[in-house]
């Protein structure tokens, strides 16, 4: 049989944080509303309660993210006690142990009515970004009896989520016509996507990528029209513009001119080199160094004259 041992100072130790915990807890044991007034009560909860006729897709996901939202959120524990007690119980305590507890502790958070009105309006337009175009967002607060506790409700009635039906590619520069086929063969906006704002920041995300590696180096995002579409029974016919330049005419299409290699490049050297063209690349060659063949840097180089732009 197995024999634990222990020595005095681990005893001692163990000791010490029992006693603390204790007189943590019989020091907090008291109620955690005594410093609240009467109408400025404390925060206890911020729960969320849905209505919807159709099941609503990762509605787990939804509701936590509606909660990062809430401009106020009650105070923490720390194990198992209410941070503002800890606080309070420091403000009423010795100097030896005012610093332990306010610095586990939490300033209590009040009940702001303004905040909450503010928070259901940021988590409506959040669902309408969503895709629930037609959602709304209802909070109302409870109180206990003491009227020193609130309890927070948002009511989510999100409706039913708009989808894409199609989603049409159109521009009047006749050069990026030529890119709208492949384009659209990639979309994002796929038929019975959420027409949600985060993926149509993807999808003119991906656009611009496509076209600043096809060799339109200054294409930017605001070249990509907001979405505009008509709806029938939730289901979205998707327009997609693309505009031409700001100052007429079309988006110019770049390709690289000569490249040019030098081996062992020191900005401080000014050499007499020899420009040799071996396969389109200019190698610029120090003719009394010979320690690197250009026919080994050759299989490095993956640029060439001639070759469209690309940011990758």
């Amino acid at each position: 049989m197995n024999k634990v041992y222990y020595n005095s100072t681990n005893l001692n130790l163990l000791n010490n944080i029992l006693f603390f915990l204790l007189f943590l807890w019989l020091c907090c044991s008291c109620s955690g509303t005594r410093h609240i007034q009467a109408g400025k009560p404390l925060l206890k909860s911020n729960d969320f309660s849905f209505k919807s006729e159709e099941k609503i897709p990762n509605k787990s996901y939804l509701e936590y993210e509606l909660s990062t939202i809430c401009k106020q959120k009650p105070n923490n524990k720390f194990l198992g006690i209410p941070r503002q007690r800890l606080y309070h119980t420091g403000k009423d305590s010795t100097r030896l142990f005012k610093k332990v507890y306010r610095s586990l502790g939490e300033v209590p958070i009040l009940f702001d009515s303004s905040l909450m009105v503010k928070s259901a309006q940021e988590m409506q337009y959040y669902l309408q970004d969503k895709g629930y175009y037609e959602a709304k967002v209802n909070a109302k607060v409870d109180t206990s009896r003491n009227k020193k506790k609130a309890y927070v409700n948002y009511e989510i009635l999100p409706k039913r989520l708009y989808r894409v039906d199609t989603t049409l590619f159109i521009s009047r520069d006749s050069v990026i016509q030529q890119f709208i086929k492949p384009l659209a063969a990639e979309t994002l906006l796929k038929e019975g996507q959420p027409v949600s704002l985060e993926l149509y920041n993807a999808e003119v995300t991906r656009i611009t990528a496509y076209l600043r590696n096809n060799g339109f180096n200054f294409f930017r995002r605001n070249y990509v029209s907001q979405l505009r579409g008509d709806s029938s029974d939730y289901k979205v016919k998707l327009r997609l513009e693309i505009f031409p330049p700001s100052t007429g005419g079309t988006h110019q299409q770049y390709k690289i001119g000569k490249v040019f290699m030098q081996p062992n490049f020191n900005p401080l050297e000014l050499l007499n080199l020899k420009d040799s063209l071996i396969e389109g690349i200019h190698f610029l060659l120090d003719e009394k160094v010979n320690d690197l063949s250009p026919e080994i840097l050759l299989n490095k180089i993956t640029i060439t004259a001639g070759q469209l732009y690309s940011h990758e």
